[in-house]
């Protein structure tokens, strides 16, 4: 339902209708605009009658959903939801269509967008997002940013395969963000000498630490400890790899590894160092966002 008077938000307008379910009958794509001082933003409601009631057919509960969260937020300071009682796809300077983008036969809401036009958002990309019919609601299917030439795009990338369970592909853009000497530095916000570059190396160091013990290589990780040593000698996020081989060796478990490193890092003040704030356009890392293994996801 759709309550008036929420500040920030226009009154709903329908925008489209199209099948979104399969079932033959058309459904209402509803869209509320907002304005801040410098950025439009938008969110996007869906109402289906497909269960023999007319409702908001949006769920945010995947997990493509939940790893792409940080880098999707959006900055509002008002009713998160426009005025609707259930939740609604939101994004910053938005356009969109509808069209199969999936190649299943049902027409998929797709939508752009996701930049920001102050100074204070950072530097952020654009991304494409195709919300498609799961057989029960309209999710988050696929989401592709634009091409980057930051390191610390980069490493928000390789951080989604990580959320996801894509290991193989989080190496390798982890390795892209220490390796790659073409890639920008210039997104830190908070005074760096170098653009951000050091702080994104040595997250990236870090989580290919924990990506080979999460495989049980021990070796592996003991080579990006020694590294770290050895490029970042006194850092926090160094101290984060010792503890984390020393904690998950006594231990045997990552949860109580991760849980040992944050401890760690809560001594510490800033211990992501630029990574912390790189703009409200960009997520925010900080110590509870280096060592993600909890008991769920051992």
């Amino acid at each position: 339902s759709y309550q008036e008077g929420f500040p920030f938000w226009n009154v709903p307008m329908i925008i489209g209708q199209a099948d979104l379910t399969g079932d033959g009958i058309a459904d209402v794509v509803t869209q509320s605009i907002g304005c801040s001082v410098h950025t439009n933003f938008a969110m996007y409601h869906v109402l289906s009658g497909h269960d023999g009631q007319i409702e908001n057919i949006i769920n945010l509960n995947s997990d493509l959903e939940a790893a792409a969260e940080p880098v999707r937020s959006l900055r509002s300071d008002n009713n998160p939801n426009a005025g609707w009682s259930t939740a609604g796809i939101a994004i910053s300077k938005a356009s969109h269509e509808l069209y199969d983008a999936t190649g299943d036969g049902i027409i998929d809401l797709v939508i752009m967008g996701g930049t920001f036009n102050s100074a204070g958002a950072g530097y952020n990309r654009s991304r494409t997002e195709i919300w498609a019919w799961d057989g029960t609601n309209l999710t988050l299917s696929d989401i592709e940013y634009s091409e980057t030439d930051q390191r610390v795009h980069v490493l928000f990338d390789a951080n989604t395969a990580f959320l996801l369970g894509n290991l193989e592909i989080a190496q390798n853009l982890y390795l892209e963000v220490i390796e790659n000497d073409n890639l920008g530095d210039g997104v830190a916000i908070y005074e760096a000498v170098d653009g951000g570059y050091s702080d994104a190396q040595q997250f990236a160091a870090f989580r290919l630490a924990l990506l080979n013990l999460i495989e049980n290589n021990l070796d592996s990780a003991r080579e990006w400890e020694s590294w770290l040593e050895t490029e970042y000698l006194s850092s926090p996020l160094t101290e984060a790899t010792i503890t984390l081989l020393a904690s998950w060796q006594q231990s045997g478990s990552l949860t109580q590894a991760c849980t040992d490193v944050k401890n760690l890092l809560d001594s510490h003040e800033q211990p992501t160092g630029s990574l912390s704030y790189t703009g409200y356009g960009n997520p925010m890392l900080n110590a509870e966002d280096v060592c993600p293994i909890n008991g769920e996801n051992e």
